[in-house]
């Protein structure tokens, strides 16, 4: 069995190979760390008072991104591509800039009515097995077998809680890699689309295919958009736009599902009215409160979601907070103009130091699946408050 596990991963390998491999880097930390990188293999092309340009090859395409998991416990040091061009318009920040100050929508909370008995659905229990069960698959990394065995899970999971709706549909979204990111939707009267992801993969930063149960980064985040796709089709929800559900893969070496996808969504022309992130929701030991990140975010959205927390998780339960040297796949729907926002389990000062080891799992200290059950309230709240 290990031999072929090890056969399927070369195969992996190989279908994915890329000459040259470009990635968008938070400069400060580049230029703290670079010299613990091999450099000769590392060119710079080009920076901006935030960012460096870097060209690699495909043997280094995680090497940074690795060394910011050891050195600060950061998750998705930057934005990897293989496109020049591609890299080169992401550093150039229009379309950035437009989902970070664009006011898209004229936000408001007036579905209480409707929100309300939803919310009264959430199953904690049933949120921390999905937990459980996706953190069980020996890792997810986006190379490895195993990664498309736990995205093929997720799917018949999503499958099977969507099987009574004729206006649900659930697949797999391809990439030139191995695991394929998860789509699940529930269609609207309109093509507009309301968005809610997480990542599916997992990581060991000493070694790729080591063991990753990414209990807390990303199985949770794959259960808090579940447990929300959950309550919805058990509350009969019909939705007014449609509500996009994304496991995305490969996000731990350089959010490469999430560019893929959005790409796909920009090319199709589609309308999107919101993204919400959910990456990392049990680990917190300092607050109890759900921290708003500002990097990549949409403002005006985020005074959405702080409205949103008052009214449906507790009056004064959110904070704001810059994530130095680190995002999410909220980021590549940024870096397309489309309104993001990421809501993180805790304060910088209160990182999870276990995520990407073996010991990130369910019974590390300062995670409570628990805390996890207000994430899926804010992400409720979310698609129903701004499905209108």
């Amino acid at each position: 069995m290990k031999a072929l596990y090890l056969l399927i991963l070369l195969f992996s390998f190989l279908g994915f190979s890329q000459s040259n491999v470009y990635q968008v880097v938070d400069k400060n930390r580049f230029y703290k760390y670079a010299k613990d990188l091999d450099l000769e293999s590392v060119d710079v092309l080009r920076e901006n008072e935030d960012s460096v340009l870097i060209k690699t090859s495909e043997h280094n395409i995680t090497k940074f991104s690795d060394l910011m998991h050891e050195k600060e416990h950061s998750c998705g040091a930057g934005s990897t591509h293989f496109d020049l061009q591609e890299a080169i318009d992401l550093m150039e920040n229009a379309a950035k800039k437009k989902g970070e100050q664009g006011i898209f929508l004229a936000y408001s909370v007036s579905r209480q009515s409707t929100v309300n008995p939803i919310l009264s659905k959430i199953s904690a229990t049933h949120y921390e097995k999905t937990i459980e069960e996706l953190s069980s698959f020996y890792n997810r990394y986006f190379r490895s077998p195993t990664a498309v065995e736990s995205s093929e899970w997720i799917l018949r999971k999503w499958r099977d809680i969507t099987k009574s709706r004729s206006d649900a549909e659930s697949f797999l979204f391809h990439h030139p890699w191995s695991q394929p990111s998860i789509v699940a939707k529930l269609k609207g009267r309109t093509d507009k689309l309301i968005v809610i992801g997480g990542h599916s993969d997992s990581k060991n930063y000493s070694q790729n295919t080591g063991l990753a149960p990414g209990a807390d980064d990303d199985a949770s985040g794959i259960a808090t958009v579940t447990e929300v796709l959950k309550v919805l089709v058990e509350s009969n929800y019909q939705p007014e736009h449609t509500l996009l559900f994304v496991g995305y893969a490969a996000e731990e070496d350089g959010l490469l599902g999430s560019k893929d996808f959005v790409n796909y969504i920009k090319e199709l022309g589609s309308e999107v009215l919101g993204v919400i992130q959910m990456d990392m929701t049990i680990h917190n030991t300092q607050d109890n409160k759900i921290h708003l990140l500002t990097n990549n975010t949409n403002a005006a959205q985020n005074d959405f979601l702080k409205d949103l927390i008052d009214e449906y998780v507790g009056v004064n339960r959110w904070a704001t907070a810059s994530l130095s040297g680190g995002s999410s796949d909220h980021a590549s729907w940024n870096a397309q103009g489309y309104p993001a926002s990421f809501p993180f389990e805790a304060a910088p000062g209160d990182l999870n130091s276990r995520i990407h080891t073996t010991a990130d799992t369910l019974n590390a200290p300062g995670v409570n699946a628990n805390l996890g059950i207000k994430f899926v309230k804010l992400g409720v709240s979310f698609l129903v408050e701004l499905d209108k």
